[in-house]
């Protein structure tokens, strides 16, 4: 099966780069898709250049492009600029596998290669991995993946007070990816790198964070991708949804972990916490009314706990800047 590596880049265009040189030398990676969501800055020509000048670095006799630089035609967000890519790596390229990896997201061929055998299973529709962030503990991994959440755990689940409250409820604990918990379906996985034979756990999950995912694009495709409704945030509770109606297996693999410096892009966009958080309040509405099918009742009670969430953001962003940790 042959893998390609989608890089979305919004504005970007170092921290794009960047991961793009992490991943040349993967031999697990077939082509690599930079897919440029619209960027209102010199990203496209920048990245442009540096991929036709890695391309201009392999052999003379190499059999066809690697490198891709995919121009979409507006910022539609995360869902709508990385289906674009997964099209692209299987319409055009002929590709089996997706990797779809945060340009934030540092990982190591061993886990690339973990993962596509994970895909290996005719269930398995996506694997991703267990995340590190730099929190420590608990926290740590604890984003890495969670279960499929009905409507009042998803509205407990988005609010930084009431998920601290009832956290052990809405994650996945530790036992579970020792793969000690009686709901984790389990099993190993291997594949050979340079004469080596590399194994670790898959372990089945109801939904994977969107920073590090490799998914079956024909899979991925069959049920719709991302919804393009959403702009940012949700993406991986619509997708984990969709896939598992359709009859499909989310994993993640335990060991090798990967990094998340987590929200580096929006940073740079000039996305504080409060814009972030009033983006994401529009999509977990639109999520809570049409997955999780939410009345009118409910979707007021819903709107004065978002706001209760904005002042909570409002006063934490005041804090960070008065410490100057903002």
């Amino acid at each position: 099966m042959s893998t390609a590596a989608v890089i979305l880049n919004y504005n970007d265009a170092d921290t794009t780069i960047e991961a793009v040189e992490r991943i040349r030398d993967f031999c697990t990676i077939d082509h690599v898709i930079v897919v440029d969501n619209a960027s209102t800055d010199d990203s496209a020509a920048r990245i442009g250049s540096f991929l036709y000048g890695l391309e201009e670095e392999r052999p003379e006799d190499a059999e066809e492009q690697r490198y891709m630089l995919v121009i979409s035609d507006k910022n539609g967000g995360y869902g709508y600029g990385n289906n674009i890519g997964v099209r692209y790596a299987y319409e055009v390229l002929h590709d089996d596998l997706c990797l779809i990896a945060n340009p934030d997201a540092c990982f190591g061929e061993d886990l690339a290669g973990l993962m596509a055998a994970a895909l290996s299973d005719g269930d398995t529709a996506l694997c991703g991995a267990v995340m590190r962030s730099g929190k420590g503990g608990l926290r740590d991994f604890a984003a890495s993946a969670w279960p499929r959440r009905g409507l009042l755990a998803s509205v407990l689940s988005s609010g930084p007070v009431t998920r601290r409250i009832f956290g052990r409820y809405l994650y996945y604990g530790r036992d579970h990816y020792l793969g000690k918990s009686k709901t984790a379906g389990k099993r190993q996985v291997s594949f050979s790198r340079d004469g080596l034979r590399i194994s670790s756990t898959a372990l089945n999950v109801g939904v994977v964070h969107g920073s590090l995912l490799m998914v079956d694009a024909e899979k991925f495709l069959a049920v719709g991708g991302y919804d393009e409704h959403m702009f940012l945030y949700c993406e991986e509770d619509v997708l984990g949804r969709k896939l598992w109606n359709g009859g499909y297996v989310s994993s993640v693999i335990t060991e090798p972990e990967y990094i998340h410096k987590g929200a580096q892009t929006m940073k740079r966009a000039g996305l504080g916490a409060l814009k972030r958080q009033i983006i994401r309040q529009k999509s977990e509405r639109y999520y809570y009314r049409h997955y999780l099918s939410s009345g009118n009742i409910s979707m007021g009670a819903i709107a004065v706990f978002q706001t209760v969430v904005l002042f909570e953001t409002l006063l934490l962003e005041g804090v960070l800047r008065i410490t100057g940790r903002s």
